[in-house]
């Protein structure tokens, strides 16, 4: 089984403060990748609504069991 991930134009607000604007990128099945950026840069609040922790304002998240 491999499991690949796609985030499609997520946005996320808290408030009046938009955290995310539209980040889309593909994760492929067997790779290792790291997530790298300044402090409040969303990093936390993207991989939150990947777990189901937090939920989008907008955007796809797709998850593929193959």
């Amino acid at each position: 089984m491999s499991l690949a991930v796609r985030f499609e134009e997520i946005e996320k607000q808290f408030g009046p403060v938009r955290v995310l604007h539209g980040v889309s990128f593909d994760l492929a099945p067997g790779r290792i990748y790291g997530l790298l950026g300044e402090n409040g840069a969303g990093k936390s609040t993207l991989m939150k609504i990947l777990t189901g922790y937090e939920r989008a304002n907008a955007g796809d998240l797709c998850i593929v069991y193959r």
